[in-house]
This record gives C-alpha cells, sequence and structure tokens, in this order.
C-alpha cells in the first residue's frame, strides 16, 4: 500500500513587500504591493525612504528579497 505522507514537496516562496503611506491618508488605506521571491532567498531586506512638505510627509518602507549572498 502507499504511504499517504509520501508526497513530494512544493517550494514556497518568500513573499516581501512595500507599502506606501502619506499623512493625509488612514492606516487603513495604505498602498501595499507584494511580491514573490525567488526561491534562493531567505529574507526580506527592510529600506526607508521619508519626505518632508510643509504641511505633511510621506514615506514609503520597501521589503526587498536577498538571500545570504548580501552578507558577503
Amino acid at each position: 500500500a502507499s504511504n499517504p505522507f509520501n508526497r513530494t514537496l512544493v517550494p514556497i516562496s518568500l513573499q516581501c513587500f512595500d507599502y506606501d503611506v502619506t499623512s493625509d491618508v488612514s492606516n487603513n488605506n495604505i498602498l501595499k504591493t507584494f511580491m514573490n521571491c525567488p526561491l534562493d532567498a531567505s529574507f526580506c531586506v527592510k529600506s526607508y525612504h521619508q519626505i518632508q512638505v510643509f504641511n505633511g510627509f510621506s514615506y514609503l518602507e520597501s521589503r526587498n528579497c536577498a538571500n545570504g549572498q548580501i552578507c558577503q
């Protein structure tokens, strides 16, 4: 009889995201964009860019796909 637990595993890729926020947008309306990473990616690298303007601010926070080679 075949073993029901003997199945082929399908690798699941990591998913990172970017999001864009402005001072006039509530947290419920943040624009979030997801990306599927390549299979060799093991973590997301975070970056943050803020622009201050006269009556508010905007910022873009990114999490980009990365693997162990980025630390070399």
